[in-house]
């Protein structure tokens, strides 16, 4: 189950579709970027776009330096029916990347590398899982949430 460049907006959060159980989350990739405000789809990019944008530019060149992701972006997984997450923490500490700061490393279940954050629990759930990410930022984040399921087949 592959979403890309899903924004959320600031003080916001955005839910995946809910994995029917009984199953569980064996991997899950997550990579992310500070949103940028440019209109693609005119074909040009003016100046005035540049200079709204000049923050965002520096985070996208210095993307270590982008704590607001690792610190005030949130991931909630809720089994089954629960009302309140199983899982709940920012994704740096998460990911086992405290402090906010971008320092790859690897580990037997959790691992940063350039390409993404990278968790190898597994998380067996009955009913359901459902997984939300939320932004705490005052500004638009874009994520690439990417996780693999050991789910029975579905028949149709």
């Amino acid at each position: 189950m592959h979403r890309d460049n899903v924004p959320i907006p600031p003080k916001s959060s955005w839910a995946f579709e809910d994995m029917p159980g009984p199953g569980k989350i064996i991997n899950i990739w997550f990579t992310a970027m500070p949103a940028v405000d440019f209109d693609l789809m005119g074909g040009k990019i003016k100046v005035g776009d540049i200079l709204r944008n000049l923050g965002t530019i520096r985070h996208l060149l210095a993307f270590d330096k982008f704590e607001g992701l690792l610190r005030n972006v949130w991931l909630n997984i809720y089994f089954d029916d629960d009302a309140t997450p199983s899982v709940d923490a920012p994704l740096g500490d998460f990911f086992g990347v405290g402090f906010g700061e971008y320092k790859p490393y690897q580990s037997r279940y959790l691992m940063m590398t350039a390409g993404g954050y990278v968790c190898q629990f597994h998380m067996p759930f009955y009913k359901k899982a459902r997984v939300v990410l939320v932004n705490k930022n005052e500004k638009p984040v874009h994520t690439g949430l990417l996780w693999s399921s050991d789910l029975p087949p579905v028949s149709r």
